[in-house]
C-alpha cells in the first residue's frame, strides 16, 4: 500500500524503487544515470552488485547485456533483456508510465518479479547503462525461510505478466524468452531442495508442469542435454522421472567425491548406521543435552541453565556431552556421555533440548521437533563468524560453509546486550530467533549474599578490608 502512494507523491520524472531491507545505492550512482534519462525512455535498465555474508559487492554477471549497445532500444529488437536480475532498483521508471499502467503497483501477490518483468514489456523505449546503481543485500537459505511473511506466489506472478505479454501484443520472441524465463525459474527452485520444503515440492512440480505446457510457444525448442531432459520432463509432469534422474546425478557426484576415501569408509559406515538407527526412534520429550565449551564440563550459560532446569522441571533429564579427559572434573553425580560414543549418539538423537555454548559436532542431525538453543559464552569485542572472511589470519582455515550449517541448526540466540545481538546476527547468518535476555551466568551477582561474597574472598585468599581487582576478559 505505501508503493502506490509514494509514486504518486513523488515529483521527479522517473522513479527507483528500493527495499529499506536490502538496497543500497552506491555513491554517485544516481549523478552517473542523470545523462541517461535526458531522452525520457520509459525504462532505464543499470546494473547491480549482490551482497552475500562472503563478499559485499558479487557482480551481476550480466553486464555485458547492459553494455552491448547503447542508446536507446525496445524489448522486441533485445528480448534477452528479460533474462536480467528482477530487482526493481535496478529499473529506473518513467513516472508516466506508472501512471499509464496503475495495476503494476500494488496488485496483491506481485513482487519484485512482476514488477521488474512488467516494466519491460510495457515499455515503449529502454536505455541501458553498464553503471552500478544497486547493492543488494541477498539473505542466506535458512533466512529466508524464517521470514515471517511468505514470499509472493511464483506462479500467480508469471500467469499475470503472461496475461499482460498477451495484452500488450507482445513479439512472439518476446514471448518465448519470457517463457524461458518462467522455465528457468521454476527449475532452479525445484533445484534449491534447501529452499523449498519437502511437503511442498509435489505440488510445486505439477503447478510448474501445468504452466510449462500450457505457455509454451508453438514448435519452440528445448535446450539441449541434461537441461533438455529436465525440460521435457517437467513439461510432461513426469515427477518420478525427474526424481530418478535427481537420484542418478546425487549417486554419480557422491561416487565420485568418495574415491580415494576407502580407507575410512567401514568406521564411517558403522558410525552412520549408528547414527540412522537412533534418529528412527522418536524423541524423549524429557530429554536435555548440554555442553560447554567443547566438552570441557559444567560450565557457563549451560549449566546454569541446567541448574534452573532442575528446579523448574525435575522431570527433565539433564545430560552432559563431555570430551573423556574432562569427564573427572565433572561434578558427584553428574549424569554424562562422553563425545564420540554409542550413548552420546544415542543421546544427541534423541534429546528434545539441546543447549550449548559452542556448536555440537558436525554430525549431529537437527531434528523436527527438537528445540536447539545457542547461549554463547562473552561478549563480541573481536571479529566473529563470518566477519572473519577479511581476515585468514585470524580464520585460520575456518571452513564457512560448514560453520554455517552448524548455525543453520540454532532454533534460538540468546544475547547478552544490544551489541551482542547485532553482532551475532551479522557474524552468524541464519533464521534462528534471538532472545535478548542476558546470560544466565550472571544470575549469581544478583542472587549472591554477604555470606556468598566473603565465602569466594575466602577462597581467592583475600584477608577482610583488602581492596582488589578483578581482570577476568572472555
Amino acid at each position: 500500500r505505501c508503493v502506490p502512494r509514494a509514486a504518486r507523491a513523488a515529483r521527479g520524472t522517473h522513479l527507483q524503487f528500493l527495499d529499506p531491507a536490502a538496497d543500497r545505492l552506491p555513491p554517485g550512482a544516481a549523478a552517473a544515470l542523470l545523462d541517461a534519462l535526458t531522452g525520457g525512455p520509459d525504462v532505464l535498465l543499470c546494473d547491480h552488485r549482490t551482497a552475500h555474508w562472503w563478499d559485499d559487492g558479487v557482480p551481476s554477471g550480466t553486464t555485458d547485456l547492459l553494455t552491448a549497445a547503447p542508446g536507446v532500444t525496445t524489448l522486441a529488437a533485445h528480448p534477452a533483456l528479460l533474462a536480467l536480475d528482477p530487482l526493481p532498483g535496478t529499473r529506473i521508471v518513467r513516472a508516466g508510465l506508472l501512471a499509464e499502467h496503475p495495476g503494476l503497483l500494488g496488485t496483491d501477490g506481485h513482487d519484485a518479479l512482476y514488477l521488474s518483468l512488467a516494466v519491460l514489456l510495457l515499455a515503449r523505449t529502454v536505455a541501458r547503462r553498464g553503471v552500478v546503481a544497486l547493492v543488494h543485500h541477498r539473505d542466506r537459505p535458512a533466512q529466508r525461510r524464517a521470514a515471517p511473511a511468505p514470499e509472493p506466489d511464483l506462479f500467480d506472478q508469471y500467469e499475470a505478466l503472461h496475461r499482460l505479454a498477451g495484452a500488450a501484443d507482445a513479439p512472439a520472441a518476446v514471448r518465448a524468452a519470457l517463457y524461458d524465463r518462467m522455465t528457468g525459474d521454476y527449475l532452479t527452485a525445484l533445484a534449491r531442495r534447501e529452499e523449498l520444503p519437502a511437503a511442498r515440492i509435489g505440488e510445486f512440480f505439477r503447478r510448474a508442469a501445468r504452466h510449462t505446457a500450457a505457455y509454451r510457444p508453438a514448435g519452440h525448442p528445448r535446450p539441449a542435454g541434461l537441461d533438455g531432459v529436465r525440460h521435457l520432463l517437467l513439461a510432461h509432469g513426469a515427477h518420478l522421472g525427474y526424481r530418478l534422474l535427481r537420484t542418478a546425478n546425487d549417486r554419480r557426484r557422491a561416487a565420485g567425491s568418495a574415491a580415494g576415501a576407502i580407507g575410512s569408509r567401514a568406521a564411517a559406515a558403522r558410525a552412520r548406521l549408528r547414527r540412522r538407527t537412533a534418529l528412527a526412534r522418536p524423541l524423549d520429550p524429557d530429554l536435555a543435552v548440554f555442553s560447554a565449551y567443547w566438552g570441557r564440563g559444567v560450565a557457563c550459560n549451560p549449566a546454569a541453565i541446567a541448574a534452573e532446569l532442575a528446579e523448574l522441571a525435575p522431570d527433565i533429564r539433564r545430560v552432559w556431552m563431555v570430551e573423556p579427559e574432562h569427564a573427572e572434573l565433572l561434578p558427584p553425580g553428574t549424569e554424562h556421555v562422553l563425545s564420540g560414543t554409542r550413548r552420546c549418539t544415542e543421546a544427541l538423537a534423541r534429546a528434545t533440548y539441546l543447549v550449548n555454548n559452542v556448536n555440537f559436532p558436525d554430525h549431529m542431525v537437527k531434528r523436527a521437533g527438537s528445540v536447539h538453543l545457542q547461549t554463547h559464552h562473552g561478549t563480541p569485542l573481536k571479529h566473529m563468524g563470518v566477519d572473519l572472511r577479511d581476515r585468514p589470519a585470524a580464520a585460520r582455515g575456518l571452513d564457512f560453509d560448514r560453520l554455517l550449517e552448524r548455525v543453520d541448526r540454532w532454533d534460538f540466540s540468546l544475547s547478552a546486550n544490544p551489541h551482542s545481538t547485532e553482532t551475532w546476527q551479522r557474524a552468524y547468518p541464519a533464521g534462528y530467533r534471538t532472545l535478548d535476555y542476558g546470560y544466565p551466568r550472571n544470575d549469581v551477582y544478583h542472587r549472591a549474599t554477604a555470606a556468598d561474597v566473603r565465602a569466594a574472598r575466602a577462597r581467592l585468599g583475600l584477608a577482610p578490608g583488602t581492596r582488589a581487582l578483578l581482570y577476568a576478559p572472555s
